[in-house]
């Protein structure tokens, strides 16, 4: 185990993914894997030997930890599209770095031929995880056409991923807000409004499959990005957040109810984080 202190208010704790009840996280200019359950992590990188920026805080980046069964190996990836603040000229490259954590951690840079969505649109975060793949929303081409990649972690390359043929809102996808999440097993993207008064959730039936895609239900009455964080809380409710705070929403007369967190757990801006439990040990980690 090693404890993980945050030294001042400079820095912050920012969380990279989570993949079979294992933590991504980042702090203090350092990577660290740490199992919740077992109060146990281990620290993976410092952020200087890696990192093409200067910054410790790793802001306007995707991110994602995954588990490839070929090598029985977890994989942690950084996608960062602003590598250096003082480098303008940079800003139009991305660069992404992938690690085996099981073998010495040795961080390759990969190709990655899309731009990651740096405005209102969407939220960058760790990927979703689906079918064993992390999934992102991106812009592709001179258009900036907005699509979904999977990062395959057998072969360490993107590919594109069938989007929905229409949304429910009208102007497309080009609405101020696009998340992908999982319920259930599904991939699922949530889409508001251009007033931010409905969340609608389409959720994806069959992996891979265009067809699929589905309208699962509405979130309205309540204004703000909400997405559910389980499919259903009971018949009717559903808990869902909005990055600040959560609430139980019911779905048969769009009515909300705030939960309410003590001073210690609120929320700063991110959305929480559906957690299993495990008793995976992470002393197999080789720290570079």
């Amino acid at each position: 185990p090693c404890p993980v202190k945050v030294p001042s208010e400079r820095y912050t704790i920012q969380f990279l993914g989570f993949c079979n009840g294992l933590l991504l996280f980042c702090t203090s200019g350092c990577i660290y894997l740490w199992n919740a359950s077992t109060r146990c992590c281990r620290q993976l990188h410092q952020l200087n030997g890696l990192m093409k920026r200067s910054s410790y805080h790793l802001f306007g980046i995707a991110s994602g930890l995954c588990f490839n069964e070929s090598s029985n190996d977890y994989k942690a990836m950084i996608i960062d599209t602003n590598p250096s603040v003082e480098d303008r000229s940079l800003r139009v490259s991305s660069f992404v770095y992938v690690a085996s954590l099981r073998r010495r951690i040795e961080w390759t840079d990969i190709n990655f031929p899309y731009k990651l969505i740096r405005n209102q649109r969407t939220t960058l975060a760790s990927g979703a995880l689906v079918n064993g793949h992390l999934h992102w929303l991106v812009e592709e081409g001179s258009g900036n056409e907005i699509v979904i990649v999977y990062f395959d972690e057998t072969t360490n390359q993107f590919h594109k991923f069938p989007m929905p043929e229409t949304t429910p809102h009208e102007g497309g996808f080009a609405t101020p807000f696009l998340r992908l999440i999982v319920l259930d097993g599904c991939i699922c993207m949530c889409i508001s409004g251009s007033n931010f008064r409905s969340n609608d959730i389409l959720i994806m039936r069959e992996y891979g499959v265009k067809e699929s895609w589905t309208t699962l239900f509405r979130i309205q009455g309540i204004q703000g990005c909400f997405v559910p964080l389980f499919s259903s809380v009971s018949d009717d409710d559903i808990l869902v957040s909005n990055a600040w705070e959560i609430e139980v929403y019911n779905c048969k007369n769009n009515s909300s109810k705030k939960i309410k967190l003590s001073p210690d757990r609120e929320l700063l801006g991110g959305y929480p984080l559906v957690y299993e439990e495990t008793l995976e040990s992470v002393d197999w980690v080789q720290q570079d």
